[in-house]
Formats: C-alpha cells, sequence, structure tokens
C-alpha cells in the first residue's frame, strides 16, 4: 500500500516550491507514494498558480486522469499526486474595512451604527494595530507583506469557511485519516505577506478544522518546514497615482528586514517552535535582479516568474523530511533548524548538494534524457509509439495521455515558439544558477535546427563522462539505438495503463544505455 504524504505550498514562492515538487515526483523520487498537495494563496488569479495547475493537470492525465491515478515504483511519475487548493474569498469584501465592518470612529458621533466596535478601547486597539492603508488596500494580490494582518486573515478563512466542499476541509480530513506516521511539509517564504503570515498558522488551522468536523478528533502529525529569504529582487516602477491606488506595495528592497523580522519571531514563538519538527532555513548570498519580459510582477494572471535553483534546493528539504527517520523528527531540539547557504558563485551547483544524490542524479538525468526524445522530432519516440510506427503494442494511448506527456516535457525542459527554443523549468533553472549539474552545450541552443542536433547521448552531465552511450558507426542516431535497446527491455504487464507501461520501458531502456544498474 502506498504511503501518503502532505505538502502544502503558500503563496507565489510556495507555488513554485509545489512545482519543483511535482518534477521530483516525474523523476520517480517518491516511489509508491500518495502525495496530498494543497496550494493556498490569496490570488487565484496569480500566474504562478495557474501554471502550477497546469503542471499538475499534465502529470495527472499521464497517469490515465485523477481518479484512476495508481502509485509505482522503479520508473518516472511514479508518485499519486491528489490536488487540493485554497483561496480566501475577496470578491465582495476585498479589504479589512469591510471583512471586520471597520469604519473610522467619529468620536461626536460614537458609536457609529455601522461600526462593528462599540466602545471606545477595542476601536483604539484596532487604530493601533491597523493603519488606514493596511485596513484600505485590495486583498485580492496578497497580504503585501503585511504579515500580522495576514495571519489574522488567513486563519479566520481556513477555520470558518462555511463552505462544506472546502478543498482545505477535504484536505485536513485526508489528514486525520492517515494514522501512520503522518507527516506534512509547508513551504513558503519570508520575506512576503502569504508565506510568512501563514507558516505559523497553518498548523493551528489544521487542529481547528478537525476538531471542529470530526468531534474533537485531531489530526496528529510531524510537520516539517521550508524557509525561503530573499534571493531575488526586482524593479517595479509605479506611477505616484498608481501607488495612491494601491496604498501599500511590496517591494524588495525591504526583502531582508522582513526575512530577519520573520525568522526572529520564528526562533522565539512556541507556536513555531511547539508544533515544528523541522525547519529548513533556504537563501542565498547574491540576490540577482530579475528583469525583461519575465520580470517579477507583484500579483495577477502576468505574475510567472521564472523558476529558480533555490526552488529546487527547496523541494528537496521537503524529500529530507519524509525520508528521515520518525525518531529524529520527534527529538527536535536544536536538531530542528537546518541552515542551507549554497555558495555557487565560483563553482557549478553539482549533485553532492543534494542528500541521495547518485539516486537523484540518475533519475533527474533520465527524465532529461526522456524529454529530449520527446520533444526533438525526429526522436520522438512517444509518438512513434502511439501509432505503432517501429514500437508495437502502445497504440491505444489515448490522444489526452499523449498530448498530456508532451506538454509536461514543454514545462520541464523547453518549448518552441516558432523555430525558437523558449525556456522550461529545466532551463530556468540552469540560468539562475549561472549553470548546473547538466552538460551547458544543451543550454546555449536557442532554435530548433540546432537543438535537432543535440548529441544527449554523449552530452547529458556537466560532471563527467562515465554516462554516456554512443550511437556506433553503423547502428543509426539515438532513435535507432534507444529503440534497439528498448527490444531487450521487458514490458512491465503489472502496470496497466499503457502510457505508463511506456514510460516505465523508456526510463529502464535508458538507465540500460546510459550505464546505471
Amino acid at each position: 500500500m502506498a504511503k501518503s504524504i502532505f505538502v502544502i505550498g503558500i503563496g507565489g514562492t510556495g507555488m513554485r516550491c509545489l512545482e519543483s515538487f511535482i518534477h521530483l515526483c516525474a523523476m520517480g523520487m517518491f516511489d509508491d507514494t500518495e502525495v496530498n498537495m494543497l496550494a493556498l494563496d490569496t490570488d487565484k488569479d496569480n500566474g504562478n498558480f495557474t501554471r502550477l495547475r497546469d503542471l499538475k493537470n499534465y502529470y495527472q492525465n499521464i497517469k490515465g486522469g485523477q481518479e484512476r491515478q495508481v502509485a509505482h515504483t522503479d520508473t518516472q511519475f511514479s508518485a499519486k499526486i491528489n490536488y487540493y487548493e485554497f483561496t480566501p474569498d475577496y470578491s465582495s469584501e476585498n479589504n479589512l474595512s469591510k471583512i471586520m465592518g471597520y469604519s473610522s470612529r467619529n468620536k461626536k458621533s460614537f458609536p457609529n451604527p455601522d461600526n462593528k466596535y462599540h466602545n471606545a478601547i477595542e476601536t483604539d486597539i484596532a487604530d493601533l494595530l491597523f493603519t488606514e492603508d493596511v485596513r484600505e488596500f485590495d486583498l485580492n494580490h496578497g497580504y503585501r507583506a503585511q504579515t500580522h494582518l495576514g495571519s489574522l486573515l488567513m486563519y479566520d478563512s481556513l477555520v470558518n469557511d462555511d463552505n462544506k466542499n472546502s478543498q482545505f476541509k477535504q484536505f485536513a480530513a485526508k489528514l486525520i485519516r492517515t494514522t501512520d506516521d503522518a507527516r506534512v511539509f509547508i513551504f513558503g517564504s519570508v520575506f512576503g505577506g502569504t508565506g510568512a503570515s501563514s507558516i505559523p498558522i497553518i498548523p493551528r488551522a489544521i487542529e481547528a478544522v478537525t476538531k471542529k468536523e470530526n468531534d474533537n478528533q485531531v489530526a496528529q502529525a510531524l510537520y516539517g518546514s521550508v524557509i525561503l529569504t530573499g534571493y531575488f529582487s526586482f524593479n517595479y516602477n509605479m506611477s505616484n497615482d498608481e501607488r495612491m491606488r494601491e496604498k501599500i506595495v511590496a517591494t524588495s528592497e525591504r526583502f531582508a528586514f522582513n526575512s530577519q523580522a520573520a525568522l526572529m519571531f520564528y526562533e522565539d514563538d512556541a507556536s513555531v517552535n511547539d508544533v515544528y519538527s523541522r525547519l529548513y532555513l533556504l537563501g542565498s548570498r547574491e540576490i540577482k535582479e530579475i528583469s525583461g519580459k519575465n520580470s517579477v510582477k507583484t500579483g495577477g494572471k502576468e505574475q510567472q516568474n521564472n523558476a529558480h535553483y533555490l526552488e529546487l534546493m527547496a523541494a528537496f528539504a521537503a524529500y529530507d523530511f519524509f525520508n528521515s527517520p520518525k525518531e529524529s523528527l520527534k527529538e527536535g531540539g536544536e536538531d530542528k533548524f537546518y541552515f542551507i547557504h549554497p555558495d555557487i558563485k565560483d563553482a557549478r551547483l553539482s549533485f553532492g548538494n543534494f542528500t541521495n544524490n547518485q539516486d537523484f542524479r540518475k533519475k533527474f538525468g533520465m527524465l532529461v534524457a526522456a524529454s529530449y526524445l520527446g520533444l526533438i522530432d525526429k526522436y520522438d519516440l512517444y509518438t512513434q509509439a502511439t501509432i505503432g510506427k517501429s514500437i508495437t503494442g502502445y497504440e491505444n494511448i489515448s490522444q489526452d495521455e499523449k498530448h498530456a506527456l508532451h506538454k509536461y516535457f514543454e514545462k520541464f525542459n523547453l518549448w518552441f515558439d516558432g523555430d525558437q527554443v523558449e525556456d522550461g523549468w529545466l532551463r530556468q533553472l540552469d540560468t539562475s544558477a549561472g549553470g548546473m549539474l547538466f552538460d551547458a552545450k544543451a543550454f546555449g541552443i536557442h532554435d530548433k535546427k540546432s537543438l535537432s542536433k543535440l548529441d544527449f547521448n554523449k552530452h547529458l552531465y556537466a560532471d563527467d563522462k562515465a554516462n554516456t552511450f554512443s550511437t556506433g558507426l553503423l547502428s543509426g542516431d539515438i532513435f535507432d539505438k534507444v529503440r534497439s535497446e528498448m527490444n531487450k527491455v521487458e514490458d512491465n504487464l503489472n502496470i496497466s495503463n499503457t502510457n505508463e507501461r511506456l514510460i516505465h520501458r523508456v526510463y529502464h531502456t535508458l538507465c540500460q544505455l546510459y550505464n546505471f544498474k
């Protein structure tokens, strides 16, 4: 029986960390696992949120659709992903004043019948905690680094939601039914608003909801989190009129200050220290400004910020948490704080930066190779198989599954705008790291014709040339070599979904070719 794990991504950074986590699942890093994934953000139209949904849909459709998913072992796309999302409804009451029925107190006419605060003390406390700008800014694009406001509103939205079909409640209900070593891992940043404000209150909210919905039963789980400090900057030019209209604007100049304040709170606060078994603190010494057509937006559908290598390391922090012995997590103490300071200024990021790095090296590399087989026209082994040309037995793979696999490889590696190569997740990571893990030759290719000449059999890894294979003078091209080797690899008939059987066979074929045993 597949084990169940639980992951939560909060805010824009959390969405991108969940993207990296899904890619780890596609590599096969979570064999025989049922992943329960909750995406939590105030901005339902956020471009990073939309990109995560698309990626999740492709992953599930590769496995036959959400309801038909099965967890497997020793293959790509091995984990089963159950997806949930929650967004507070700020469609009508879109600022604090409207939500709380607050209006400025007029002492001459006090009490104001429209004012929830019917005594001067409560009103003065509200005035002390929330400035007028904080009370009035639009919440639909997040909490804008106002963590005191975010913690209050997010907790209230999660716990007091009257919707019986709330996906947060479904997620919590699944957790309470997981009685064997239940673990929850949370992704979020501490330099913005949504992540920093939600990390302390999420476990409390899960506890409150499960008690309310399940006759005072509480979900028993071990909690971990990766806390990302500022790792990018952006120049967000706004006119004075725009600033006046927005009232509160999140700017990257305050990322370091916001991170420091949040970490000081997390270090001393019992709501964090008593609940979390392990916290991974992840940051970068080098803060790069993001500019150009993929420049940072602060909300809405245009916010589709590029992936960053730290988000992959954050996903790997979750991998470490889920694979740590239960006893080590229960001990807590000083061991709960893990500090990660990757310094790649003078050297490439290497697989040595990751735990279980040899397995990761194999599985990551084989997904990269598989993506080239699916994206380079002359090597499109998956399409050849679905039409029964050269490779037979897979003709009943549906068009939806075939389309999903192709789109997934585009999101994972690259896609084409006409003849030009556009960067997917992998190439965006490489850019953010200034070179990483795989042979630089592929990342210097920017047109379809040049890509078709890529000898990824010889040029895959950056660290050495041990894992390569030759096509030989008489054995044809890469496609012919892979097809020939596939004849030596048995089809796994225990996998009922034909598309997943093909993926399994290609994966083991590539492992043989690249000399992974």
